[in-house]
């Protein structure tokens, strides 16, 4: 067990730490789009959006992983996220 947790350790490092970026920065931006007047429905749809893509995008990443392999759809989307 501790040498497939050593495996994806380095895995599952690098995508929490694109998490706490992407939480990062949906904070910011509802911050400065209610510090540029912004209504607050535009607010919520334009933040709520990113987080909408992501869980429509599970439905396509299984064939790219089946297609492509994990490590480069990792890589792919990695730095599509970032």
């Amino acid at each position: 067990m501790f040498s497939t947790l050593r495996l994806v350790s380095s895995l599952l490092t690098g995508i929490g730490f694109l998490m706490v970026g992407a939480g990062g920065l949906s904070t910011i931006l509802a911050f400065r789009m209610g510090v540029a007047g912004l209504p607050s429905t535009v607010v919520g749809v334009v933040t709520s959006m990113y987080f909408v893509g992501l869980v429509l995008g599970t439905g396509y990443c299984h064939r790219l992983i089946t297609t492509v392999g994990h490590i480069r759809a990792f890589a792919a989307l990695g730095s599509v996220m970032s």
